[in-house]
C-alpha cells in the first residue's frame, strides 16, 4: 500500500471520529474543489458516505475555472476554492446559499527538486533549471504565491522566461512529476498527499508569499441538500485542525 493511500485512511479514520449520524434519507451532493485539495475532499467525503449513506461527485479544477463554471450555470451544491475572492465573489452575485465564505483552509507552498538532497533556499536560488514549473497566476493562488516568492527570493527577472505555467498548482505538480519541468512551486500538500521524498523538496517560508487562504461557500442548489450539510460539519473541531497540519496545510482557528 503506497504512502498516499495509508494517508487518506489514516484520514478517513479520523474523520469518522466526529460522529456524524446516518442519514434517513441519502442524498448526493457535486463538490467543487481547487486541485491542491483535491485528495482531502475525496477522503472526508468517503468517510461522511461511510458514515451517513450520502453519496459525493467531485470535481477538481482551478478555482479560476471552477469559478467560471459556476457563473455560468454549472450547478454544483459546494464550492471549495484556493482563494478567498471567488467564493466572496459569488456571495456579492447572490450565488450563496448560506451567508459569507468560511476560510477552511491556509496552504503552504513548497519548491519541489528532484533528486535534490534537502534543498533550501541557497539550493533554491543558485539552481539552474531550464524549466520552472508553477500554477498560472491568472487562475490559480498559488500561482499569484509561487510569484510572489519568486520575487522575494529574487527570481522574478532570472527565471522570467523559464517559467511553464499550469492551469492550476496540480498541474504545475504534473509538469514536476513527470520531469518536463527540473523544478516546480507546488503545494506541500500534494508533496504529502503523493509521498514525496521529503528531502527533495523545500517548505517556502510563510512570509515569502502572499498568504493562500482558502475559502468554502454552499452554494444555491445545495441549500436543503441534507449530504451538503453532512460535508460541511466534517470541516469541524480540533481533530479536523489535526489534519490539516497531517495534509501540509496551516491551522485554521475559529
Amino acid at each position: 500500500m503506497t504512502k498516499r493511500v495509508l494517508g487518506v485512511v489514516r484520514w478517513c479514520s479520523l474523520v469518522c471520529s466526529f460522529g456524524l449520524s446516518g442519514a434517513v434519507f441519502a442524498e448526493t451532493a457535486t463538490i467543487a474543489v481547487a486541485s491542491n485539495f483535491a485528495v482531502p475532499a475525496r477522503a472526508i467525503a468517503d468517510a461522511v458516505e461511510a458514515n451517513s449513506g450520502h453519496r459525493f461527485h467531485i470535481v477538481v479544477g482551478s478555482t479560476g475555472k471552477l469559478y467560471a463554471q459556476i457563473v455560468n450555470g454549472a450547478r454544483f451544491d459546494v464550492f471549495l476554492a484556493a482563494d478567498v475572492e471567488r467564493p466572496q465573489a459569488l456571495f456579492d452575485r447572490g450565488f450563496s446559499a448560506s451567508g459569507p465564505p468560511r476560510i477552511f483552509a491556509r496552504g503552504r507552498l513548497a519548491v519541489w527538486i528532484p533528486g535534490a538532497q534537502h534543498p533550501d533556499e541557497e539550493t533554491v536560488t543558485t539552481f539552474k533549471p531550464e524549466h520552472v514549473a508553477i500554477a498560472n497566476p491568472a487562475l490559480a493562488p498559488y500561482g499569484r504565491a509561487a510569484m510572489s516568492a519568486l520575487n522575494a527570493l529574487g527570481l522574478d527577472q532570472r527565471w522570467r522566461e523559464r517559467l511553464v505555467k499550469a492551469e492550476s498548482v496540480g498541474g504545475a505538480f504534473t509538469l514536476v512529476a513527470s520531469g518536463s519541468a527540473d523544478l516546480g512551486f507546488v503545494a506541500l500538500s500534494s508533496l504529502l498527499a503523493y509521498g514525496a521524498d521529503p528531502a527533495e523538496f523545500w517548505r517556502v517560508p510563510d512570509h515569502a508569499y502572499t498568504a493562500i487562504e482558502q475559502a468554502a461557500i454552499v452554494l444555491l442548489p445545495g441549500a436543503e441538500n441534507p449530504a451538503v450539510h453532512a460535508f460541511m460539519r466534517a470541516f469541524e473541531g480540533d481533530v479536523y485542525s489535526q489534519l490539516m497540519e497531517q495534509w501540509g496545510f496551516a491551522p485554521v482557528t475559529p
